[in-house]
């Protein structure tokens, strides 16, 4: 009998998916626009209902900027299958509050950020930024699909200002540090899940020494570069305020161009996140960070340590290097769930290892160049608000031992 009866639904549930797709609404919806959402989904009026992309279609809805909740309804009729896409949407007009410090290093951000430009999920984004007491900003606008297009683009406007440590062999050497730049970047959607991006930007960077009396180094610094960035991005992620699930890959190449270098300077990057649930209310996270790039015994290296970055309670720019591999491990656990606010619990360990400026591909395996912290946090999360989540970590040096400090935050931190 339970067998006949499996049979029966299986059945039922093949014919009701073998049907043509008669209408798709959508309900629920105050800012966001139609058209936005139905370059997000797969399915069309015509075509047979499929469950695997009706789920992955889902997916991408709850992914979108605004969309906090999503659930579907499916009714037969004679001309064929009218799904109901039953949408709630959230806040995505967001405060940025950001900051942490050791001693003597302390950094702030503070600006404002709509995910959901003019419902059609672009990004608009306005900050000011102080680190170790010097001002910058940004202005950025990305638009993900111009017009009917599976095309988009975006630019940025940046002025970055800190003081910066440059290392002179053993000897360590502050720069105020001033980066003004300019940047237009292209993107191409496969499908909505995955991407490349074509990016110019035009910069220039002085680098003026605070204290004079130090001999390492020049005085002062003036370079103009162009920067041109080729990258891929594959998400196969299902977001979820507590347990998101899924991985996310990023790759990129850079090539960055000077007048008065002969060889241009090359970087390469590879992030790879991977997100697993455990349980009701755990998850594990983890992001590996890979990158190698032109090789030359500078004190301006490309990759650095630091707090805000990749290793928490490290400080702001502590090192550099010309390659580097960075792990970033968390877990993540949810102390209480109400309907306006959630508490979630984070331990964690952030490990690193970066190859001197001018030296060997084998200093990544030495200790004196390995970073290792470990630490705790808490998440604040507001779940009608997909970003409004205020994070708190603390990271407590092992290797250099004795080292800590804070990051405060909004969002998590991969």
């Amino acid at each position: 009998m339970r067998i006949l009866l499996l049979f029966l639904l299986l059945s039922v549930s093949n014919l009701v998916f073998m049907q043509e797709i008669a209408s798709i609404t959508y309900i629920g919806l105050k800012r966001s626009k139609i058209d936005a959402l139905q370059r997000l989904t797969l399915l069309q009026p015509g075509a047979p209902l499929q469950l695997e992309v009706l789920s992955a279609d889902l997916r991408r809805l709850s992914n979108s900027a605004g969309i906090y909740h999503t659930s579907y309804s499916l009714d037969t009729l004679t001309d064929g299958i009218h799904i109901v896409f039953e949408l709630l949407e959230g806040t995505t007009r967001y405060p940025i509050a950001q900051l942490g410090g050791l001693e003597n290093n302390f950094w702030w951000e503070l600006g404002y950020e709509d995910q959901n430009w003019q419902g059609r999920g672009n990004t608009l984004t306005m900050l000011s930024r102080q680190v170790d007491g010097r001002l910058g900003g940004k202005i950025a606008y990305r638009q993900n699909y111009f017009r009917h297009y599976n095309w988009g683009f975006g630019f940025q406007l940046e002025r970055y200002a800190s003081q910066e440590p440059l290392y002179f062999g053993d000897e360590q050497v502050d720069y105020r540090y001033d980066n003004h730049n300019l940047g237009l970047n292209w993107k191409y959607f496969f499908h909505p899940e995955e991407d490349i991006q074509l990016g110019y930007t035009y910069f220039q960077e002085d680098y003026a020494k605070v204290n004079l009396e130090q001999t390492p180094g020049p005085v002062a610094r003036t370079e103009q570069k162009q920067l041109i960035r080729l990258g891929y991005h594959l998400r196969k992620l299902h977001y979820d305020l507590y347990q998101t699930s899924g991985f996310d890959l990023m790759l990129s190449s850079e090539v960055v161009l000077q007048p008065e270098e002969v060889l241009p300077f090359y970087l390469l990057r590879g992030i790879w996140k991977k997100y697993h649930p455990s349980g009701q209310s755990g998850l594990f996270a983890n992001r590996i960070s890979l990158g190698y790039s032109t090789n030359k015994n500078t004190p301006f290296a490309a990759f650095v340590v630091d707090s805000r970055v990749n290793i928490r309670g490290s400080g702001n720019r502590v090192d550099r290097g010309t390659a580097a591999i960075v792990l970033n491990s968390e877990y993540r656990y949810l102390l209480f769930d109400q309907p306006w606010v959630g508490l979630q619990a984070v331990i964690f360990m952030d490990i690193g290892s970066w190859r001197n400026p001018g030296g060997q591909i084998t200093d990544i395996l030495e200790r004196d160049n390995l970073k290792y912290f470990m630490g705790g946090g808490l998440r604040l999360i507001f779940p009608k608000a997909q970003q409004a989540m205020f994070r708190l970590d603390y990271g407590y040096g092992l290797n250099p031992a004795g080292i800590n400090g804070f990051v405060v935050g909004l969002g998590q931190y991969f």
